[in-house]
């Protein structure tokens, strides 16, 4: 899959709204990169790692201060850890 492609599939994947706005904003900077040169070693890499993060989103729930079951979570690993 060249680098067009993956940036494609990255973008229409359904964990792209799950990126952070500095992998959306990387991804998109490379999008018109890759019109014209291939990845370089670095952005590879890091096209590599936002695929990872697409493939397994984070649950922005975990997150959330108010949910009664993160609290309890967040109080057992703060006591035992």
């Amino acid at each position: 899959m060249n680098g067009q492609e993956r940036i494609a599939a990255i973008k229409a994947s359904a964990g792209w709204a799950t990126l952070t706005a500095r992998h959306q904003d990387f991804i998109n900077s490379v999008e018109k990169w890759v019109e014209t040169r291939p990845l370089s070693l670095g952005q590879e890499s890091w096209v590599e790692r936002v695929e990872k993060l697409v493939a397994n989103p984070v649950d922005p729930n975990w997150f959330d201060f108010n949910n009664e079951e993160n609290q309890k979570k967040r109080a057992y690993a703060i006591k035992h850890y």
